[in-house]
């Protein structure tokens, strides 16, 4: 049953809840609540002092579809983290168990409702049992399947004439996460999202739209039909990453790269099987299915090499530029299979790459668009050869998904909201009706704890949709002050606060990527990675936001960090498409090399003495560690490697004392290796959220953190052109 918008305002607390405008705020600071997890506030809301059961719940805010319960429960932890609740402390929402969730606080109601007249709508049950898993086998022929017998089932709604109009438009205006429209082609454009845990990290879908596979960080490769249903489990959570995950052209077969080969395994299960060697995770299908064009990076010959291979082993390289331009990871075909669309690097300005169409016969190079972007992800023509489809990060846009008009060369961006779409995962159906990729909402404030109590924790930044305080660095200027990147007017920007969040300023101006901010051991100034001379290089500010000044002119340098002494910046840059580690004087000057061997996320010791850095014995790795050397460079001292879901992204970081090195997970946590050696453990005590970034102040008593949620999900867009 489905009633009409709510426009009573909700009170406790502090906290204000108005369904009408979809909003939560807490004494007049806006809160960020994901769509369904607000619209489970709102039904506790309504009941409070009631217990719901959970398939009232369900009912409610998935009307009418079949989801997994554990889609609850991560959503009533959402409700519990926005309204603050913690271990010991105030409680909003309380478990009963066996039956439900209970709103416990006192609230108060005002205003008025408006409520539409319930109807009752006539559901069909579809029972899919084993009968369905055969009619599955039947339309894939070769594939060969482990699957036990398992039930579901799928509640189909239908509705007609005013009703159905009724419900039409409560969606779009109640579940604007869920459900975003636009106009394209002069139908209406909606977004339907087909997962519902938020922890995917790649997806592909079927030519003809109708599949879709995705991987689940905990719960491992799934396959699910984008009309909707009960996806089933193809393979359960491995250390496979499934790199560049893609379904074969008749459906039956999934592809990825895993150690630098081409694999493929049958869609319902069943052994993995090589079917070509030296093929880089993004290489894409022809039409025809028979060949792969993919990008091969040789860093000790510097050059990159745009790459097409028979699936019967016969390669040709179809063009070769010097790794002072290289590019992009992923290629896509034009439908007549004459030409490929990549991103290629432009020589003259490091770390801008445009979008260009290579001539399959010549290798010849056309730009497609003059535009110019700092990444381009995953693209994919569509199959009348009338557009193309892109992931894209450049002015004004943090990876949102494009399309290029080939008859006018127009750009039109698909995705022009608060979320991040792609990161590699774009594929349009042969028909160019849907479009499949991966949704990112992020949403992060910066949270201040005693080192060694980190059950203190104390919020000192509101979430604000889109802004994602510090997640793209955080550092301490003093024991009193800190400075961090925050995304804010459609780019990253520096800003400084007080270790309370009061005095909030932003130091550098809005509409360029300022990112990984380190203050000087003075307090006086601040050093960061910033793409305002074109390529990436390091600057330098004062604290107040005055006496901004370029310390690097290579296009290629990123990730500083600055010695105790403060005299030094170390950071790495990339010289023939390899990143070494660096150091130049904090006021400028000459730059001079540390590390030869590919090098990358540098981080000096407390005592001065030490760099920690991710490290490769080889100019081709196909695996980083962690190293440490001798402040000047050398040879390690020591090396570990990284922990099976550790990611260097965002780099490394010393403990206080110096006697470990701590890194995120992939996940959520950090973890800490020990320069005594063993393997590396989990540091405990914190929350079990996604870690962006973390610094301890300069005494080393207080731990900064940046985090917050990060829902990753299937999404499939239509009506998009």
């Amino acid at each position: 049953m489905i009633s009409g918008q709510n426009e009573h305002l909700y009170r406790f607390d502090g906290f204000t809840v108005e369904p009408s405008s979809r909003s939560l705020s807490k004494d007049n600071e806006a809160v960020l609540l994901n769509p369904k997890a607000f619209d489970l506030l709102v039904a506790l809301l309504e009941r409070s002092g009631e217990v719901m059961t959970k398939d009232e719940l369900l009912e409610r805010v998935w009307h009418g579809q079949f989801v997994e319960e554990g889609n609850l429960t991560v959503h009533i932890a959402s409700i519990r983290k926005a309204l603050g609740e913690k271990k010991n402390g105030r409680r909003y929402v309380a478990t009963v168990p066996g039956r439900g969730y209970q709103f416990v606080a006192e609230v108060v109601a005002d205003g008025h409702s408006l409520v539409i007249e319930e109807h009752s709508l006539s559901r069909i049950m579809i029972e899919h049992g084993e009968d369905d898993l055969q009619a599955i086998r039947a339309a894939l022929p070769e594939a060969q399947t482990s699957i036990s017998k398992q039930s579901s089932r799928t509640t189909v709604m239908f509705a007609a004439g005013l009703i159905a109009t009724l419900i039409a438009a409560f969606l779009f205006y109640r579940f604007g996460g869920a459900l975003i429209s636009g106009r394209g082609g002069g139908s209406e454009r909606t977004t339907r999202q087909l997962t519902h845990r938020g922890n995917v990290s790649g997806a592909t879908m079927s030519p003809d739209g109708k599949y879709f596979v995705y991987r689940d960080n905990d719960l491992g490769l799934w396959y699910g039909n984008t009309a909707g249903g009960n996806p089933l489990q193809i393979q359960p959570p491995n250390d496979t990453t499934y790199d560049g995950l893609t379904l074969g052209r008749d459906g039956s077969e999934i592809y990825y790269t895993a150690g630098g080969n081409l694999m493929k395994m049958p869609v319902l299960g069943g052994p993995a099987e090589k079917v070509l060697e030296h093929v880089s995770a993004g290489f894409a299908f022809s039409a025809d299915g028979k060949q792969v064009a993919f990008v091969r990076n040789d860093l000790e010959l510097k050059t990159s090499s745009l790459m097409i291979k028979g699936l019967d082993g016969v390669e040709h390289e179809v063009t070769k530029i010097s790794r002072a331009a290289a590019f992009t990871a992923f290629p896509a075909w034009s439908p007549d299979a004459t030409k490929l669309a990549i991103g290629v690097e432009d020589i003259a300005r490091p770390n801008q790459y445009t979008l260009m169409s290579v001539d399959i016969a010549d290798g010849s190079m056309t730009p497609l668009n003059p535009q110019v972007w700092e990444i381009i992800g995953k693209t994919a023509w569509l199959h009348d050869g009338t557009g193309i489809i892109f992931d894209a990060v450049g002015p004004r846009s943090d990876f949102h998904i494009w399309m290029l008009d080939l008859g006018s060369g127009s750009l039109r961006c698909i995705t022009n909201d608060l979320s991040r779409y792609g990161r590699g995962t774009v594929y349009v159906s042969d028909d160019g009706s849907n479009l499949l990729a991966v949704r990112d909402e992020s949403s992060t404030s910066i949270w201040i704890t005693p080192a060694t109590d980190t059950q203190q924790l104390h919020q000192i930044t509101n979430k604000a949709a889109g802004k994602l305080d510090g997640a793209s660095g955080l550092s301490w200027i003093s024991d009193k002050k800190i400075v961090d990147s925050s995304f804010f007017d459609n780019s990253y920007s520096i800003w400084t606060m007080n270790v309370d969040g009061s005095d909030a300023r932003q130091i550098t101006s809005s509409g360029f990527s300022d990112r990984f901010p380190q203050g000087t051991p003075d307090g006086e100034h601040v050093v960061f990675q910033s793409n305002r001379g074109g390529g990436q290089d390091i600057w330098r500010v004062n604290t107040d936001g005055n006496d901004l000044r370029q310390l690097t002119n290579t296009g290629r340098s990123k990730s500083p960090d600055v010695t105790p002494d403060g005299q030094w910046v170390l950071f790495a840059s990339n010289e023939g498409g390899v990143n070494s580690i660096w150091k130049i004087p904090v006021d400028g000057g000459e730059a001079a090399r540390l590390i030869n061997a590919p090098s990358d996320y540098p981080r000096v010791s407390p005592n001065g003495k030490y760099l920690a850095c991710v490290y490769s014995e080889t100019v081709n790795p196909t695996r980083f560690q962690i190293a440490v050397f001798p402040i000047d460079g050398g040879t390690p001292v020591y090396q570990f490697q990284m922990a099976p879901y550790g990611t260097f992204n965002n780099g490394l970081h010393w403990s206080p004392d110096g006697s470990s090195i701590v890194y995120r997970d992939y996940t959520s946590g950090l973890w800490r290796q020990s320069l005594a050696g063993g393997p590396p453990a989990k540091v405990e005590g914190l929350p079990n959220e996604d870690i962006f970034f973390f610094d301890w102040s300069k005494d080393g008593n207080s731990l900064a953190l940046s985090y917050g949620s990060e829902l990753r999900d299937v999404v499939l867009i239509s009506n998009f052109n």
